[in-house]
C-alpha cells in the first residue's frame, strides 16, 4: 500500500504521525470540496485523505494503527439509503462481515467512550 496522507491544516502537505492527536480525521477523496472541508478542520486534528484505489477500511485500519487514545473518529464519505461508500469501498449489510475483523481491531486505538461520527448524505 502506497503511503497516506496526513494534511497539516495550514500548509497542505505531508507531516509527521507522531503527534498524539485525541480526534482524527478521515476524507474521501471524491468528496466535492474536500479543499473546504480541510479547512474548517481544527489545526489540533490528524486529518487523512484515502487513496481513491485503495481499500478504506485497510487504509483505516493502518492509520489507526499509528495512534492511541483517539476520542473520536471522523469519517466523512459518500453516503446512501444502507451503505456509505469511501474511495472504492463500499460498506452495507453484505459487505460489513468482511470487514469486521478489522473494524474490531480500531477499538485498539480508541478511548473506552471514543465516538465513530460519520458523515454523508443520506446515511
Amino acid at each position: 500500500m502506497n503511503t497516506l496522507t496526513q494534511i497539516n491544516k495550514k500548509k497542505f502537505s505531508v507531516v509527521d504521525t507522531s503527534d498524539r492527536q485525541t480526534e482524527i480525521v478521515i476524507l474521501d477523496p471524491t468528496v466535492p470540496d474536500s479543499h473546504h472541508i480541510i479547512q474548517g478542520i481544527k489545526p489540533e486534528t490528524a486529518t487523512y485523505i484515502l487513496e481513491s484505489q485503495t481499500d478504506a477500511i485497510e487504509q483505516i485500519t493502518t492509520i489507526l494503527d499509528r495512534h492511541q487514545d483517539i476520542a473520536a473518529l471522523h469519517i466523512i464519505s459518500h453516503g446512501a439509503p444502507s451503505h456509505i461508500q469511501l474511495g472504492n469501498t463500499q460498506l452495507n449489510n453484505q459487505t460489513l462481515p468482511h470487514y469486521s475483523q478489522q473494524i474490531q481491531k480500531w477499538r485498539n486505538s480508541l478511548t473506552a467512550d471514543a465516538a465513530i461520527i460519520i458523515y454523508g448524505c443520506n446515511v
